[in-house]
């Protein structure tokens, strides 16, 4: 007697994507493994640095063990050099590393017939001239030219380099970098950080909570559906919203006097559909926020800083004007309008009349940030207070509380 046997096959399109999460699994598994072993002592390399010029981090051991590293064996630096740059890539950014310069420098460096650069592309490494990456997490470092380049599915990390480039995510949780040049990143589906770099760039943060930072130069940000944060640095820069994007926050330091930044609302926005009030602001502190909310609606977007110095044109004020596609414009005296003549409300602050306008309204707006700061600042001391208090011991000590 024989068995029959039966098994189903799943389509091609169901086994990609069984393969694609396997991949994505194996990889996070793996990543994870090597930051803590081959990986670990690089990232141990980093100071802080405290002295005279403030506190900073210091990666000049780091740079030098990588050199070191090198020195001993070139294949084995620029494989631990591609791996802290795709597994420790935002950590490399908030120190201040330019690992992808130096691994750019690196690569380019390689004789055109050397065997590393084969190697690199099995690594998933590309390189100038090719443009789109695979269902992995790629890695891709641009020339001098305008380089276009698709990342597709993965986390992927992309250096443009020099030149007019245009760099696509995909899906995945990418991060691209425009570099020097006139740069449209499209950060795709997924938690994306897009940095423009020097130069007039667009920057689209897609699908998911987004970091978009414009870097030097007149750049645009529209950071897409997802709670994302917007900040243009220096330049006159344009933020993009509309119905649909999510809770933004627009936050920036640019001391350049007389500069011009403008929240512009998308097609289908009336300015009788946005709240406009003061609000708390949670990253500079006290009332020093500006919230602008869509009627009916979840879509709101908070302006970090607003009210944070003397005028808009503060260093800590990263908006001067706000537009509509109807060719509305409401420039720093249009918008105390706006919040003075909001509705009572337990996180709004209010000034005393709809008129105050002028400086005397600034000067209110500022005021009520300085009261609020020192009522958050004393509500804190009174949650210590009571902490401390409910950890003394029977014995009447206190134990130590942060």
């Amino acid at each position: 007697m024989t068995r029959a046997g039966y098994g189903i096959a799943p389509p091609a399109a169901q086994l990609t994507l069984l393969q694609q999460s396997y991949d994505a699994l194996k990889e996070s598994i793996y990543s994870a493994l090597v930051l803590q072993t081959r990986l670990k002592p690089y990232l141990d390399a980093i100071e802080l640095t405290i002295d005279e010029q403030g506190i900073r981090f210091d990666t000049t051991a780091l740079a030098s063990l990588l050199d070191q590293r090198k020195a001993a064996g070139e294949r084995e630096a620029i494989i631990d050099l591609v791996e802290l740059n795709r597994f420790a890539q935002s950590t490399l950014q908030a120190v201040g590393f330019a690992g992808l310069d130096t691994l750019r420098g690196w690569v380019e460096a390689l004789p055109a017939g050397s065997a590393l650069r084969t190697e690199l592309a099995a690594l998933n490494v590309y390189a100038g001239a090719t443009t789109s990456g695979t269902a992995k997490s790629d890695l891709y470092l641009g020339d001098a030219s305008g380089n276009s380049f698709n990342g597709g599915a993965g986390d992927d990390v992309a250096s443009a380099g020099a030149g007019n480039d245009t760099l696509s995510g995909g899906d995945g949780n990418d991060s691209l970098y425009g570099g020097t040049g006139n740069d449209c990143l499209n950060g795709d589906n997924g938690n994306d950080t897009l940095e423009g770099g020097a130069g007039i760039d667009s920057l689209l943060g897609g699908e998911g909570n987004d970091m978009l930072y414009g870097g030097v130069g007149n750049d645009t940000l529209d950071g897409g559906v997802g709670n994302d944060t917007l900040s243009g640095d220096a330049g006159n820069n344009i933020y993009l919203f509309g119905r649909g994007d999510g809770q933004d926050n627009i936050r920036s330091h640019d001391s350049t006097a007389g500069k011009l930044n403008v929240l512009q609302f998308k097609e289908g926005i009336a300015p009788s559909d946005i709240i406009v009030k003061q609000a708390y602001d949670g990253y500079w502190g006290g009332g020093n926020g500006l919230e602008l909310s869509i009627a009916g609606t979840t879509d709101k977007l908070f302006i970090n800083g607003y009210f944070y110095g003397d005028t808009t044109d503060s260093a800590y004020s990263p908006v001067q004007q706000v537009k509509f596609a109807d060719g509305t414009t409401w420039n720093s005296a249009a918008i105390l309008a706006k919040v003075f003549a909001g509705t009572e409300g337990s996180d709004s602050l209010r000034g005393t009349t709809s008129s105050d306008t002028s400086s005397e309204g600034w000067a209110a707006a500022r005021s009520m940030a300085r009261r609020a700061t020192i009522r958050s600042t004393a509500v804190r001391a009174t949650t210590r207070s009571k902490v401390a208090r409910a950890t003394t011991t029977s014995s009447g000590t206190t134990a130590a509380t942060p």
